[in-house]
């Protein structure tokens, strides 16, 4: 990806970021995200932009500039700085083992959050680029809307009243089914309708 200072544009909603599709995309056509205001995000943003346009004089060109502790310096930011930056944020963030944490991190971090905010398997495909349709399909199945609506499908709401178990036995399908039996049937049962804590034994 290509970050260019000229493609960034200030708006109400935020900073739009024009760039180039990723390597993997092999149609190369240029798209755009939104840092949004919310959180302040795009004023972090537009307050970097003011800084390397006021005191480097960069309007156009290259995005990222190495920082010092009070200004920026003529130089651009290198790539071992630029990889260590999801690690500083692990440690910020305390978790385990940072090394472990790349740019691909950041990623599958934005799938799961799109996902699980209700992004649709056509606009994660798009956004992301991924060929092959299980990536998506692994997010957005797992996510935590899906997973609430399948639970809400399985248990619903009803005021008032106990919700029994409902369970097929694959083998014994008419048979009673007292939970003394149960326990001692190898078979898989599929269990629906149930709302409670059951133990296996």
């Amino acid at each position: 990806m290509k970050l260019q200072v000229e493609n960034m544009s200030s708006t109400s909603e935020g900073v739009y970021v024009t760039h180039q599709r990723s390597k993997q995309r092999n149609d190369k056509l240029d798209t755009r995200f939104i840092v949004p205001r919310a959180g302040s995000y795009a004023g972090i943003l537009e307050d970097y932009l003011h800084n390397i346009k006021s005191t480097l004089s960069k309007t156009t060109g290259r995005l990222l500039w190495t920082g010092r502790s009070d200004s920026f310096a003529n130089l651009p930011l290198g790539k071992n700085s630029i990889a260590d930056v999801p690690h500083f944020m692990a440690g910020y963030l305390k978790k385990d083992d940072v090394k472990k944490f790349t740019f691909h991190s950041y990623r599958r971090s934005a799938a799961t959050a799109a996902a699980d905010t209700g992004a649709t398997a056509a606009q994660l495909t798009d956004f992301f680029g991924w060929k092959n349709p299980a990536m998506t399909t692994e997010y957005v199945s797992t996510s935590k809307m899906a997973v609430n609506n399948m639970a809400s499908l399985l248990v619903p709401e009803k005021s008032g009243e106990d919700i029994k178990p409902s369970m097929v036995n694959n083998q014994q399908e008419d048979e009673d089914m007292d939970p003394t039996k149960l326990s001692h049937n190898k078979n898989v049962f599929i269990i629906t309708n149930f709302s409670g804590t059951m133990n296996f034994n």
